[in-house]
């Protein structure tokens, strides 16, 4: 074979190996990519942190020493009904289980002599309850009104060696971080599923890959036994989550997110949310498409749709007959306000966030009627107001250890079960 002749083909031989490489290299990312557990947290992960900046607590306490004061405020009353979508049940179950409350806590910092002090002026179902819990020379300390005389000596707190942040509002963000990044870690490849099928994207059919996560009431405890876990590891938070009321469902409800990829590059083409309780179904889908548009589906039956149109959002029904709107606000006061209004549901969704130097305020309220039986009024209202300094000045010479005090005491303290104080003494 003439020289000329063997160069040429040698480099065709290595052109294809490189060719068939890339291609073999691109494969395994395309499939790495498309894999369900990826996909899923990709996606997540992009989302997350749009709504946690949008909900996040503002900076109001940026200081080695300060003091914070809470008004909370949770209303809520809920009624029963058999003729409720299952997002609706859902939203009921949901609110069902938190339960009324109503306090004013005062929470002071000193982090240069490593003192901090939250007191607690609770409205319980039994009456008020006034409440302190005190960290000194590394120990925690505790007095109830009417029922200790003096401070309770409860042992070490490894508080301020542990603390992730000198700023309590900094501490509350990075807690729902805390729990979104052990969501995402302890999710694994045997909750998904995968198959090709097809679906209606822009009213045309697609040939896709769906991508499903079904959230039983089984999955939800395995995955908060495991965020439970993780958060034990931060000594900060434990006694903030150890007495967490994690969400549950009913043994007959589930919650699927569905993700639908194009089968080549694992372009998300569609979401969904599955809401099933029973036979009962009801899903949320948005299309990734120019429209903008998202659905609101009851037992495959399109109801309402949302469309995005000159920064408007509003709601149309089957008919295309505008029955309500949505309101978001992205300044430095934000607000979402979701109203609809048809001929047998009234629903309302309130979210205002309002930051003024060193004060802040909080609301969010849910309001939801069904051919004139209101099924949900929730209010949860929060006002607070910092200053860059703390005066904590407390006596704890006459303290009592834990183990010395009354049992009667005891028993009449863990008797008291509305009480958002007493589990962190727990």
């Amino acid at each position: 074979m003439k020289k000329g002749k063997f160069k040429i083909i040698l480099l065709i031989v290595i052109a294809l190996v490189f060719i068939s490489s890339g291609f073999i290299y691109l494969g395994i990312t395309l499939n790495k990519k498309s894999e369900p557990l990826v996909v899923t947290k990709t996606l997540l992960e992009e989302v997350f942190p749009k709504i946690t900046r949008f909900f996040a607590f503002s900076d109001l306490a940026n200081s080695d020493s300060f003091s914070c004061n809470f008004d909370i405020k949770i209303e809520n009353n809920t009624s029963n009904a058999t003729s409720l979508t299952a997002n609706y049940k859902l939203l009921r179950n949901i609110t069902a289980k938190i339960t009324p409350y109503e306090a004013n806590i005062s929470f002071l910092q000193d982090e240069k002599e490593k003192r901090a002090l939250l007191e607690a002026k609770e409205n319980l179902s039994n009456g008020p309850l006034n409440s302190s819990l005190l960290i000194e020379n590394a120990t925690s300390y505790y007095k109830v009104e009417d029922y200790t005389e003096t401070y309770i000596n409860n042992g070490s707190s490894n508080y301020f060696e542990n603390a992730s942040s000198k700023n309590i509002f900094d501490n509350i963000n990075y807690l729902m971080e805390l729990y979104f990044n052990s969501f995402i870690a302890n999710l694994k490849e045997e909750y998904f599923t995968k198959y090709p099928t097809t679906t209606i994207v822009n009213e045309k059919e697609e040939k896709v890959n769906r991508i499903s996560l079904k959230l039983t009431n089984d999955i939800l405890e395995k995955i908060q036994k495991d965020i439970y876990r993780d958060l034990k590891k931060n000594i900060v938070f434990t006694s903030l989550v150890s007495n967490t009321s994690f969400f549950s469902l009913e043994d007959n409800a589930s919650i699927t997110l569905n993700i639908y990829v194009d089968r080549v590059f694992s372009k998300i083409r569609k979401i969904e949310l599955v809401n099933l309780i029973g036979e009962d179904e009801s899903k949320i889908s948005y299309e990734a498409n120019d429209k903008m548009l998202l659905y609101i589906v009851n037992n495959d039956k399109i109801e309402e749709y949302i469309k995005v149109k000159n920064k408007e959002i509003t709601i149309y029904d089957a008919n295309n007959k505008s029955i309500g709107q949505v309101a978001i606000k992205n300044t430095k006061s934000k607000a979402i306000n979701i109203y609809l209004n048809d001929l047998d549901n009234y629903f309302e969704f309130v979210y205002e966030s309002q930051s003024d130097k060193n004060e802040n305020r909080k609301l969010l309220s849910l309001n939801l009627r069904v051919k004139n039986i209101d099924i949900i009024n929730f209010l949860f209202n929060v006002n607070s107001e910092c200053t860059k300094k703390a005066n904590i000045i407390e006596n704890t010479e006459d303290s009592i250890l834990q183990s010395s005090l009354d049992k009667d005491i005891r028993n009449k303290l863990n008797n008291i079960k509305d009480s958002r104080f007493l589990r962190l003494i727990d």
